[in-house]
């Protein structure tokens, strides 16, 4: 009688020891679950810049709010977002969509919505304006930069040979994006810098830039241009720059966790034909190739970074609300963007209520198109952490059998 007790007891706490194991592993396959990574966006920053003004510019504020919308719908903190556009295009009498900005026509997610929050406008962007945000010396700027910090800055206007304009009345120099990053590496304003130019001859601006530890992407070499995507024939112009363009479409349909920055911004431009011109990046301490030449090997490159280092978790919301949405229906929500509801849009009209958030990225978690390699989250697997939760749980089990058993044995010899 006694040998059964004991032999019950035991297969009792052989049939935990796989709810053990099952926690662990599930403990394991949160560590790359968008919804529970959130806290890996607080420390992602950007500034985002379209410097240019009049009607025939859209498409450069297109290129600056698509930009954006990776970062809003990632669920970065507003604090950590400077937006800079420098025309009103969103009330200007030719805009046919009021209120709205579409780089794909009216029967597609807008880009300007009631979630855009753009912090400086028209003649508010400025040089001065710029350096400042960065700095932490305007009321609206970066406030939360620090030297764990990823920084990424987009600009998208108009350039020439080491020069970018900002509204036809002032430039700002290669020297001086040069002295930008090293004064802010010397104040400890990021760990990792990632600087793109979206504009004719990007890739000049990044001539003199030796800051270790920053990315610079062009989307130009010298004597090229920048080129729109298409046109629009309801606004009568280009309505997105090429590169911005693919590089959205990229992210939207084809990013996950293992993307690098060279798959995504990169890779995709080998053919000429795409771009009409030549992407050039500059790595590390200094190093610079274009995407037709191998890069050396240094401590910071576009081909050992991942994407979500400096644009956050994809689909790492912030609102309880919107990400319980997208993990139940698998996609996000979208704006109505049909002719009857813009005509509805008054100038001012006030902030939509979380459940009622405008998105335009598809949750594509399950594609994997990077080479890096396979993603094995699926299966079960026990890092360090998990085996020796499954070990302590199973000795605390056996420990507890023992006890228990020695006292059915007492019982049994008292009687």
């Amino acid at each position: 009688m006694r040998h059964c007790c004991l032999l019950l007891l035991f297969l009792s706490a052989l049939l935990l020891l796989p709810s053990t194991f099952v926690a662990a592993a599930a403990s394991r396959g949160n560590e790359h679950d968008p919804a529970n990574n959130n806290n890996n966006n607080n420390n992602v920053h950007a500034i985002i810049v379209s410097s240019s003004r009049y009607w025939f510019n859209y498409r450069h504020a297109i290129n600056a709010l698509g930009m954006y919308e990776i970062f809003r719908q990632n669920g970065v903190l507003d604090e950590n977002i400077i937006l800079m556009i420098a025309d009103e295009y969103f009330t200007n009498a030719r805009n046919p969509y009021k209120n709205r900005m579409h780089a794909e026509g009216i029967h597609t997610t807008g880009w300007y919505h009631n979630q855009t929050e753009v912090d400086y406008r028209g003649s508010d962007v400025t040089v001065q304006n710029f350096m400042d945000a960065l700095f932490g010396l305007a009321p609206k700027s970066l406030k939360n930069l620090n030297e764990d910090s990823s920084l990424t800055i987009y600009l998208s206007g108009h350039g020439g040979n080491q020069f970018f304009k900002f509204q036809d009345e002032e430039e700002i120099m290669a020297q001086d994006i040069a002295n930008l990053m090293d004064r802010l590496r010397e104040e400890k304003k990021f760990k990792k810098a990632l600087i793109i130019a979206d504009t004719c001859q990007a890739f000049t601006m990044f001539d003199k830039v030796t800051t270790p530890n920053v990315l610079a992407l062009g989307t130009s070499l010298i004597d090229e241009n920048a080129y729109a995507h298409h046109t629009d024939s309801d606004l009568g112009l280009g309505a997105i720059e090429r590169w911005t363009y693919h590089f959205i479409e990229y992210y939207k349909r084809r990013a996950n966790h293992l993307t690098t920055l060279h798959q995504a911004m990169v890779s995709p431009f080998d053919n000429r034909s795409i771009l009409m011109s030549r992407v050039g990046i500059k790595e590390g301490s200094g190093t610079s190739t274009d995407s037709q030449s191998q890069g050396m090997s240094t401590s910071t490159t576009f081909k050992d970074t991942k994407l979500s280092e400096f644009f956050g978790i994809k689909g790492g919301r912030k609102s309880p609300t919107t990400a319980t949405a997208t993990a139940n229906s698998g996609r996000f929500q979208e704006i109505d963007t049909s002719p009857e509801s813009l005509l509805k849009l008054p100038p001012q009209q006030q902030h939509l209520r979380d459940e009622e958030t405008s998105t335009f990225f598809e949750c594509t978690t399950n594609e994997h198109v990077c080479s890096a390699g396979e993603d094995n989250d699926s299966q079960m697997k026990l890092s360090g952490n998990g085996f020796h939760f499954f070990t302590s749980g199973g000795l605390l089990v056996l420990l507890a059998t023992l006890v228990v058993a020695r006292k059915v044995e007492k019982l049994f010899l008292e009687k």
